[in-house]
């Protein structure tokens, strides 16, 4: 964590070209936090950003901070947050949905019609020393929590979410393809579901 007279933070300028660079520091409007980041984890979407450009459909075609999944310190928060306060350990979802289309009204702002992305261009991302999040979308974790155990909450929740979605039960035989963090939380979220065997592919250096 940084003074609060700095924010220096991971920019990616272009391909193969990622600098430490100084940033405005940001100010909690309402409804916001500003988190002291501690630790973010590094995606396979910011290794495809950094080698090839791109990911998926997203294009970088300007400056942009890299990072999704942080974990951090409450350093000051805005008018109306009266469930975080200076001092809290927190993690990060990293989304911000706009709380007024039809998935957000209906509780599913994680399916919002306008979703936008940290790090995904022009949003930038986490991986910085302070950064402006809306303050709901901010949970504590527990003291004795690691700020690394912090910032895997995001793929440990992606994992979770693919184990229901693939209905995983008593004595099912899984194929994991992938070997990065959620394929290997995969395994651990379901733990509980007693599989028979798994399976699981992925590229030599992931499995180290």
């Amino acid at each position: 964590m940084g003074s609060l007279y700095k924010n220096r933070g991971a920019v990616l300028k272009a391909v193969g070209d990622l600098r430490i660079e100084e940033l405005p520091v940001p100010k909690a409007g309402p409804g916001e936090v500003i988190v002291a980041i501690g630790v973010v984890g590094i995606c396979g979407s910011d290794i495809h950003y950094y080698t090839k450009g791109k990911a998926g459909n997203f294009i970088i075609d300007m400056p942009l901070v890299v990072g999704h999944e942080p974990a951090g310190i409450i350093s000051s928060v805005g008018e109306g947050v009266t469930h975080l306060q200076v001092g809290d350990k927190v993690t990060l979802e990293p989304g911000k949905p706009c709380f007024a289309c039809v998935q957000c009204l209906n509780g599913t702002y994680n399916m919002c019609l306008s979703m936008k992305a940290c790090r995904v261009p022009p949003i930038y991302g986490a991986m910085c020393q302070f950064f402006k999040h809306s303050a709901n979308l901010c949970h504590k974790i527990p003291d004795e929590m690691t700020m690394e155990e912090g910032a895997l909450m995001e793929p440990v929740a992606v994992a979770v979410h693919a184990c229901r979605r693939g209905g995983v039960s008593f004595g099912n035989k899984v194929l994991i393809c992938g070997s990065g963090a959620i394929g290997k939380n995969n395994p651990r979220a379901a733990s509980n579901t007693h599989w028979l065997q798994v399976i699981r592919t992925g590229s030599k250096e992931y499995w180290k």
